[in-house]
C-alpha cells in the first residue's frame, strides 16, 4: 500500500464523538470559495482507519494510535497536486452508515466534486 502524504500543509487533527455524513459535507460546503476559485478543486475524504480496518497509509498526521476510525477530509487540485485546506479527524466509534458505506465502496477514499 502506497503512503499518501500531505506535504506543506498543516492539517488540524480533530478528534470527535461520532463522524457523520453531515460533518463531512458541511466542512466541504464551507470552503465552496476554493471551488469558485479553482474550478479543477475536488473535496476527498481517505480512509487511513475505518472502524479498525486499515485502508491507507497517511503518514505523519494523526496523533492517535488507539483511535478506530481516522479520515483525512481535503480540498484539492489533482492535477497540479495543490492542497488547499485539509484536516484528520479521529475517532473511537465507526462513522455513521452513509460515510462508511462510500468509504468500503470506494476502497477508502471518496471524491465529492
Amino acid at each position: 500500500m502506497e503512503p499518501i502524504s500531505f506535504l506543506l500543509v498543516t492539517i488540524a487533527v480533530v478528534f470527535i464523538a461520532r463522524i457523520t455524513y453531515n460533518t463531512i459535507v458541511n466542512w466541504f460546503r464551507s470552503r465552496h470559495r476554493i471551488a469558485e476559485e479553482d474550478h479543477e478543486a475536488i473535496g476527498v475524504l481517505i480512509a487511513e482507519r475505518l472502524d479498525n480496518q486499515q485502508y491507507k497509509t497517511v503518514e505523519g498526521v494523526f496523533r492517535r494510535d488507539n483511535a478506530n476510525t481516522r479520515l483525512v477530509q481535503a480540498v484539492y487540485n489533482e492535477r497540479t497536486g495543490t492542497v488547499y485546506q485539509a484536516r484528520a479527524l479521529e475517532s473511537n466509534n465507526a462513522p455513521d452508515a452513509q460515510v462508511r458505506g462510500q468509504l468500503e465502496e470506494g476502497n477508502g477514499m471518496v471524491i465529492y466534486r
